[in-house]
């Protein structure tokens, strides 16, 4: 089967159209696969050795009072929780 010039012309854009827009999809989606493969690259990695802290005691600290007793600052809390 012949074509007309012009619908030659028509199929050859519309397959450069087809092409540039399945390159464009092919590169969007290497930069995602790249991306993705940065990321999960990165949280794999090991963060180290774990060292626990020990909790220290707070100076002057009875349950009621927190500090020297001699500070400048003087907070005082009445809170009732019931």
């Amino acid at each position: 089967m012949f074509m007309s010039k012009r619908a030659q012309m028509r199929a050859r854009q519309q397959q450069r159209k087809r092409r540039r827009r399945l390159t464009t999809i092919g590169v969007v989606a290497a930069v995602a696969v790249a991306l993705a493969a940065l990321v999960i690259r990165q949280s794999s990695k090991p963060v180290g050795e774990i060292v626990a802290v020990e909790s220290a005691a707070k100076p002057y600290a009875d349950g009621r009072a927190l500090g020297p007793i001699d500070a400048p600052v003087l907070v005082q809390d009445f809170s009732n929780f019931t």
